[in-house]
């Protein structure tokens, strides 16, 4: 029996699918199918195995630390994975002397933000923005302005507020009792889309103007995947709040809230916890995949020069497919006529041994998310396949 059908007899429904691919195993840049076959890896788990799958240094560390202890509760009593992995990010996160507190994924990372931001504050709402993503848990979902996600789940977090990317509309929002604005710098649903320089620096200083911490999402443009180890970098920015998650641990459910230090220590031992809150394993992989991406961040401009030529090949080849290309660094969107025409342009790429998926609000946008660790040949054969694919729709 098929993994889709012995999905559909135990597993809930609830979950969406890009395609039917059955999978055995990854390596690098590639999945396996179950009968062997390659294909090359353009998703990357939704931008998460950025140094692709399975790297020998990952599996190393984890193993490494799986001799050691696997769970001990960060809570209970103290060891060295957690506290080696901060070490390691107050070096290089964009927030000065930051404090941290793990998660295990990007959604908690967001609910951590938000609880901070109004547990130090003592102000109750949060501003977020259109065609943002922040994650599915009841909080995030609250500034995750996609109404699909939001339809039948009634009333979310109260005072949460979703804006118009324009310093008006938020300053409209604000009563005197706003405690955050939280912000994608490039938006995810929205297509892979970077957010204007100039209207993410007023914003910020609209804040530091108002006492509204400012909270920047990097769950998805973290860690390399705009080119800069974190997206924060093109903008000349030091956020208050800083939420993580995806790349961080090349595979291990691990995510981070990371505050200055004034933020955490208004926030109240107790107030907030976790009984998996910096998992050795996890953190331990993420202290590998730090090493692997910064030695990968000299490497990168020249990829990304690479992948920015080969969708501006193909937008003048192909102008009935492709409309035009959007994002940042790794986070390449190339918006397709239609959702339709992004459909079939991934299945029949699929057909090739090409994995790619999609965003935008019907889906149009071809998600360029492979794996920051990917070769030039590697490169080179999967915008070869799209053009092939291209050619044939």
């Amino acid at each position: 029996m098929s993994l889709v059908r012995r999905s559909a007899k135990v597993l809930s429904g609830v979950l969406s699918h890009f395609t039917e691919l059955e999978i055995d195993h990854g390596s690098g840049s590639y999945l396996y199918g179950l009968d062997g076959r390659a294909y090359l890896d353009f998703a990357s788990g939704i931008a998460v195995t950025g140094t692709g799958h399975c790297h020998p240094e990952v599996v190393r560390a984890a193993v490494e630390q799986t001799k050691k202890i696997i769970h001990n509760c960060a809570g209970v009593t103290y060891i060295s994975a957690n506290i080696e992995l901060a070490e390691k990010l107050q070096k290089i996160v964009p927030v000065k002397d930051a404090r941290f507190f793990f998660t295990q994924s990007g959604s908690e990372a967001v609910e951590g933000a938000l609880k901070a931001a109004k547990y130090v504050s003592g102000k109750s709402g949060v501003i977020a923005l259109q065609d943002e993503f922040h994650g599915r848990t009841m909080g995030a979902l609250s500034v995750t302005a996609k109404k699909l996600y939001r339809d039948g789940y009634g009333e979310l977090m109260p005072r949460s507020f979703i804006a118009e990317a324009s310093l008006e509309a938020v300053a409209k929002l604000n009563d005197g009792n706003i405690a955050a604005v939280i912000i994608e710098l490039v938006k995810v649903e929205g297509g892979y889309m970077a957010r204007d320089r100039g209207f993410v620096r007023g914003l910020r200083d609209y804040c530091a103007r108002n006492n509204i911490y400012f909270i920047v999402d990097e769950v998805q443009s973290g860690f390399g995947r705009t080119g800069k180890m974190f997206a924060c970098e093109w903008y000349d920015l030091e956020p208050d709040i800083l939420a993580l998650a995806k790349g961080i641990a090349s595979g291990f459910p691990l995510g981070a809230v990371v505050l200055q230090k004034e933020i955490s220590d208004g926030w109240k031992t107790s107030t907030h916890g976790g009984t998996f809150t910096g998992n050795p394993v996890a953190c331990a992989a993420a202290g590998a995949t730090l090493d692997i991406l910064q030695r990968e961040l000299p490497r990168m401009p020249a990829k990304i020069k690479t992948a920015e030529e080969a969708c501006g090949r193909l937008i003048a080849k192909y102008p009935a497919i492709f409309v035009k290309l959007q994002g940042l660094g790794y986070m390449l969107g190339l918006v397709c006529a239609s959702g339709a025409v992004c459909a079939a342009l991934r299945q029949k790429a699929l057909e090739y041994g090409l994995l790619l998926i999609s965003a935008g609000q019907s889906g149009e946008v071809v998600r360029l998310a492979y794996p920051v660790t990917a070769t030039m040949p590697e490169l080179e054969k999967g915008f070869a396949i799209i053009e092939q694919s291209a050619g044939e729709l």
